[in-house]
């Protein structure tokens, strides 16, 4: 991996930083939903080969039942990880998108006057290293 693909990883894990506990509760969440997703063929094996090959009535209707909510709770569990996703995805952007506004606020308005881009990042001193972006790259 290039030194700048890791010092741009690197920083985007740090923006990740206060929500250890969330990715945490995102990693137990996904092995819910592996271990769900292991157990639904195990109990639709139980209904075919228990309850509607040995023609027991109890046992499929059991096995339905638990398959019902396996079912309901695995759509539980993924409407939560969505959630969590959610949740972690609008408050790093909102500190991404709060940091370049106190940026912004910083700039001296003589900065803010100027039309062009060119001129604009000629005036300032940018820590991207790839500012401005060549013409192609913009088409």
């Amino acid at each position: 991996m290039k030194t700048e693909n890791r010092r741009a990883l690197w920083r985007i894990l740090t923006y990740l930083r206060p929500f250890k506990k969330e990715l945490l509760l995102a990693g137990l969440l996904l092995a819910a939903a592996t271990v769900i997703g292991f157990l639904q063929p195990l109990v639709i094996q139980q209904i075919t080969d228990g309850g509607m090959l040995a023609q027991n009535l109890p046992v499929l209707c059991q096995a339905v039942v638990a398959l019902a909510l396996l079912v309901a709770l695995n759509q539980a569990v993924e409407m939560a990880q969505t959630r969590l996703f959610v949740n972690i995805h609008n408050q790093s952007y909102y500190t991404v998108f709060h940091q370049v506004f106190q940026k912004l606020l910083r700039l001296k308005k003589h900065i803010l006057k100027i039309k062009t881009t060119r001129k604009f990042s000629a005036s300032y001193r940018w820590t991207c290293p790839r500012w401005p972006p060549s013409p192609t790259a913009i088409r």
